[in-house]
């Protein structure tokens, strides 16, 4: 007859088989998937490489997007945090060399140089990024809203700023297509910026 010790061990020993066993499945049906944003292609550019070294930052973000979960905004006062949906590096700096990279293809700057740069790093203009919203709404719409300014960087003065707002539908509910939807619109922040750049 199995002594009571004996029985009591091996019945706790298959509780807790069985709930590695779960906790296995569960993580293989609901694995971890990182995103990053990517440039996009201009559709128009600076024919020639101008002499300028550019600065591009500080871009700061509101702490509710300022985590590793991405962020849907499911109603005008919910947000809904996708736990197995996360950003490979800090969104912050993410968007910060995505936007250098796209305004480096449209400008055609000397250098491009990402926030903080110190004084032998020679920049002349600056471009600071302040976003209010940057996340998929409950209609499927990705939304951005975000003022910038370009700041002569030798004299402190703002040579021009505006506010900009815009919305792409992402193409199905997934986050890869809401993350496209974002790579895009920080596409569409950065021509603004450089066609304003430009005719300044």
């Amino acid at each position: 007859m199995m002594s009571r010790p004996f029985a009591q061990k091996s019945l706790l020993a298959g509780v807790m088989a069985t709930m590695l066993f779960l906790a296995g499945c569960a993580s293989s049906d609901n694995p971890t998937r990182y995103f990053m944003l990517s440039p996009v292609t201009p559709s128009m550019a600076d024919a020639n490489r101008s002499g300028a070294v550019l600065g591009v930052g500080p871009v700061t973000l509101p702490s509710h997007l300022d985590r590793s979960q991405l962020v849907i905004r499911s109603s005008e006062n919910r947000l809904v945090f996708l736990e197995n949906d996360r950003w490979a590096e800090p969104l912050a700096e993410n968007v910060r060399r995505v936007l250098g990279e796209n305004l480096d293809a449209r400008i055609k700057p000397a250098r491009i140089e990402v926030f903080p740069w110190n004084s032998r790093d020679d920049v002349m203009w600056q471009i600071a990024v302040d976003i209010v919203s940057f996340e998929k709404r409950g209609d499927g719409q990705v939304y951005l809203e975000a003022r910038w300014k370009v700041v002569d960087f030798v004299r402190g003065d703002i040579v021009l700023s505006d506010r900009f707002e815009a919305s792409d539908m992402a193409s199905d509910i997934g986050s890869e297509a809401t993350i496209r939807a974002m790579s895009s619109l920080l596409g569409a922040l950065a021509d603004e910026i450089a066609a304003a750049f430009r005719q300044s």
